[in-house]
């Protein structure tokens, strides 16, 4: 048995009872658990409440392959960035994160401590936030610092980023590339701190434009990437709020 923390990434439901729950461990990457009577048992030691998207846990669990479902032991919540189900901005946020880091993590079947630590730092960020504003933008563009394809600041100052090669051009390139004001936003976020990037000023069409080409950036340097579904509720409560 393994004692870690773990990050909830999604579950699926299982038979009449059971939930498959997909979680990212500070001991063993990305990892999938089989949770028994779940749905129905008022009894057991785990709660389907503790399995919120990107809960925090601290976790027992089977040391089993990462092509294997193991068994959680023990299970205790930590945090949660979702303290109201109800909540009508951090439920969408949260489940559209979820879905990018799904396609994220799943080759992270090993260890990985700085990604880990992000999690947790931006996660509790998060948490204690009453808006929301360009988090999920400055999100997305760290976390490609610990999967590898941070983009390569060498020529930043010229008027071409380049999404296929991740690099600065000074001429136009052939292929998908971002320019003006949402290559300047880019370089803004690229440039500041997640509380300062709370700060940069977005009307709704730039704050759609550049997620887009964030997530456009995620196909180009991930294989078999896909867009979230999430996607459209988001831009809704952007939309609403």
């Amino acid at each position: 048995m393994v004692k870690t923390e773990a990050f909830v990434i999604g579950t699926i439901k299982y038979g009449d009872s059971s939930l498959i729950v997909n979680l990212f461990t500070e001991a063993l990457g990305y990892r999938s658990y089989l949770i028994k009577g779940i749905l129905t048992s008022k009894k057991g030691k785990l709660k389907k409440s503790y399995f919120q998207p990107l809960s925090h846990l601290s976790i027992e669990v089977s040391d089993k392959k990462p092509d294997r479902l193991g068994y959680i032991r023990e299970c205790n919540l930590m945090t949660s960035a979702l303290q109201q189900e109800s909540d009508p901005i951090k439920g969408p946020l949260l489940l559209f994160l979820c879905e990018v880091l799904a396609s994220v993590l799943k080759e992270e079947s090993e260890r990985n401590a700085p990604l880990f630590a992000y999690l947790r730092t931006t996660m509790h960020w998060l948490e204690s936030l009453d808006r929301i504003g360009n988090f999920h933008i400055k999100f997305l563009i760290d976390l490609t610092k610990f999967v590898g394809f941070y983009p390569n600041t060498t020529l930043i100052e010229a008027a071409y980023f380049d999404l296929e090669s991740g690099c600065y051009s000074s001429t136009l390139p052939r292929g998908k590339n971002i320019q003006g004001e949402i290559l300047t936003l880019f370089n803004q976020f690229l440039g500041t701190n997640f509380e300062a990037s709370l700060n940069i000023k977005l009307t709704k069409s730039l704050r759609s434009q550049i997620l887009h080409t964030i997530l456009t950036y995620y196909t180009f340097h991930l294989q078999g990437f896909k867009q979230p579904k999430s996607l459209d509720v988001l831009h809704e409560i952007f939309e609403l709020f």
